[in-house]
Order: C-alpha cells, then structure tokens, then sequence
C-alpha cells in the first residue's frame, strides 16, 4: 500500500499548474498499486481547494460543492483509511524524536500515520519534509523512476 500527500491530490484538479501532468502520470503509473488517503488528506485538500487564490495563501478557488466532488472522486479511486485510535500518541513521539516544529508537524501526523497502518512508501512533492522518516521510501512525481 501507497500512501500520498496532498500535494499531489491538489495538482490534478490544477490544470494550468506545472505538477499537474506529473501528479496524473505517477497516479497513473501506480494503478497497480494499492493507494490510501487518509481523513487528514480530505480536509486538507478542501482548506485548499475552497480557498482563494491569493499572493499569500494560494488556493484553488473552488465551490464548496466542485471541493465534495473531488474528495469523493479520490475516495472511489483510492483506498480510504481511518486515522488509528493510536494515532495522536505515534505523532507525538514522532514530533519529540524528530525536534519536529511548526508547519511540518502536518507532514509528521501523516507519517505517524503512514507507521500505524504498516505503508512504506509514500508519494510527495515535498520529499525534504518527509525525510526524517527513515521507514517511508519516498516517491518524487518530479524524479524519473
């Protein structure tokens, strides 16, 4: 099993975005492959795609309805898990062990995640961010495999 950050879920829907042909061809070229998302993917994907696209924030602009079509999209194509009752207490420990600050605690919780349900790999365009965690292999859309 696959998990996948929401980066890549944000660029399909993108059209004009440069990623958005590269996150369509590693979900293609992973078909095969049993992909999760997980409940912190769904909420993150609609912040972002109902959120204005600004300088600062950017966002996708969308409906709150084309945001549900979407989401319930990636639920028909893809492997939907539950958050682990365990869950807060493997991202704390992430966070403590990795001296995890800020922002990318968001990546962590999809580690500790990742760890609960047993995924070892892992799709993401912010490949630096998941680094600490030694037990994901990273896919980079961007990289030639």
């Amino acid at each position: 099993m696959i998990g996948v950050d929401t980066n890549v879920l944000l660029r399909v829907p993108e059209r004009n975005h440069l990623q958005c042909q590269t996150a369509r061809n590693i979900l293609n070229e992973l078909r095969g492959e049993t992909i999760a998302v997980f409940p912190q993917n769904l909420a993150e994907f609609y912040v972002v795609a109902t959120r204005a696209n600004t300088g600062t924030r950017p966002g996708l602009g969308m409906t709150p309805a084309t945001a549900v079509q979407w989401i319930n999209f990636y639920r028909r194509q893809f492997v939907e898990l539950r958050d682990p009752p365990d869950i807060i207490e493997r991202w704390l420990e992430l966070m403590q062990k990795h001296l995890i600050r800020g922002i990318n605690a968001y990546d962590g919780r999809f580690a500790a995640a990742c760890q609960a349900v047993g995924i070892t790999h892992f799709i993401t365009f912010n490949v630096k961010d998941f680094r600490p965690y030694s037990f994901l292999t990273l896919i980079d859309p961007d990289r030639p495999r």
